[in-house]
């Protein structure tokens, strides 16, 4: 069973920094990613991101409390 919790209304915390460890950890391996930490950054710092939509983006956590999956 996971657990889904909506990503803050703040750019840039923790989640931010827990999803780019993700993305970075899985970059590379074989696994078919289809969104890079480099895009997360460049999101993220962009003049014409809608900040106020951001809690649409769901993060997916294992019964440890670990990032298993990001919808963005």
């Amino acid at each position: 069973m996971y657990s889904v919790e909506n990503y803050s209304i703040t750019r840039f915390n923790v989640q931010f920094k827990e999803i780019r460890n993700f993305l970075q950890k899985n970059a590379d391996t074989g696994f078919h990613e289809h969104f890079h930490w480099g895009r997360l950054d460049w999101m993220m710092a962009h003049s014409y991101l809608d900040v106020e939509r951001l809690p649409e983006n769901a993060l997916f956590r294992d019964k440890g409390g670990s990032l298993v999956g990001v919808v963005m």
